[in-house]
């Protein structure tokens, strides 16, 4: 009996001496994944770090494995820094997205690329179990990690915001190669959407200097009167953001790429001191005016405060499902005119 017991115990002794702790097989699969995209193996890495489950409090866990599915996109941060981002605001403000690499490979909304570089962006934007029914903000992931991790995530997502922004307007904006609104040749539309000419706006005027739409005016009358391009109130929206059925959808994916974008935008450029990021820091200014307009949009009407503040596309899909209205301001007010 005594032997048997003996036996046991070697037993038990050995599994909990010599079998790795949870946290050095996270730490194991992190580097082991490091090495595949190192490698250009995108897959292996998605595949290295998944099967030890999802790792929501660990951001070097997350970041790695945004990086895979982005590296499974085609993205690539050198190249991004080096061939993209001085390109950002030419032409236009927003119009300099379009002429990426990444964002002319979007040929359908649900494109395999634009759907992992999307989940790349969830895994941040979530980052520290934060539930998708709730704004991701830039608080909340800060109070979920170190000041060094919390600046690491928002850096990489903030590169990841502006490559899926690029796709998003090239496809539903029918860009050019040149990144010209309405230039290609694949659709016809000259407008991302289609608008509702007639919806109101009652513009606050704040004293503020700009562009300010007229005072009690309509989408119609702002098409008509401000540069976009060729796009007027006349002409048509893209046809895929014109369907019942996914219209809300993906009318919230525009919504929620730029307003992310805008949440992490003055987080990464305060704590830079020029290179990679003070090559967009120049529209600052444009930015934060027009975002600005578009606030002060419709007055004291809560629901157009709420999706200029809307971070989480699982929320807009919920509560902006019963009208376009509010979309037509926002489209209209940031994208047609930010992005001719």
């Amino acid at each position: 009996m005594s032997k048997k017991l003996s036996l046991f115990c070697l037993v038990i002794l050995l599994l909990f001496s010599c079998g790795k702790s949870s946290e050095e097989t996270v730490e194991q699969a992190i580097i082991t994944a490091e090495n595949y995209l190192g490698a250009g193996l995108c897959q292996s890495a998605i595949d290295e770090l998944e099967k030890i489950g999802r790792q929501n409090e660990n951001a070097r866990y997350l970041i790695t494995l945004a990086s895979g599915y982005a590296c499974r996109a085609g993205y690539d941060t050198p190249t991004f820094i080096t061939s993209h981002l001085p390109n950002f605001a030419t032409p236009a403000t927003l119009g300099g997205t379009t002429t990426f690499s990444t964002s002319q490979t979007m040929d359908a909304p649900d494109n395999d690329a634009y759907e992992d570089v999307q989940t790349a962006i969830d895994i941040l934007l979530y980052a520290g179990g934060i539930e998708s029914t709730k704004n991701p903000t830039v608080a909340r992931r800060a109070a979920k990690f170190t000041s060094r991790e919390a600046a690491g995530i928002n850096s990489f997502l903030m590169y990841l915001l502006i490559t899926q922004l690029g796709k998003y307007l090239y496809y539903y904006g029918n860009a050019s190669a040149a990144g010209v609104k309405g230039g290609g040749t694949t659709f016809t539309n000259n407008c991302i959407m289609n608008y509702t000419t007639t919806t109101t706006l009652s513009y606050d005027d704040d004293g503020s200097t700009g562009p300010n739409p007229p005072i009690n005016t309509d989408v119609g009358t702002v098409l008509d009167s401000t540069t976009n391009g060729a796009c007027d109130s006349t002409q048509a929206g893209h046809p895929h953001l014109n369907i019942a059925a996914s219209k809300t959808k993906r009318l919230c994916q525009g919504v929620v790429i730029w307003n992310n974008f805008l949440a992490v935008f003055p987080e990464v450029i305060g704590a830079s001191t020029g290179g990679d990021f003070g090559r967009i820091s120049g529209v600052q200014t444009t930015i934060d005016l027009y975002k600005d307009i578009v606030s002060n949009a419709r007055t004291a009407d809560a629901r157009m405060t709420d999706l200029v503040d809307m971070l989480s596309q699982t929320k807009c899909e919920s509560e902006y499902s019963d009208t376009d209205e509010y979309f037509d301001i926002f489209f209209s007010l940031y994208f047609e005119i930010l992005f001719v």
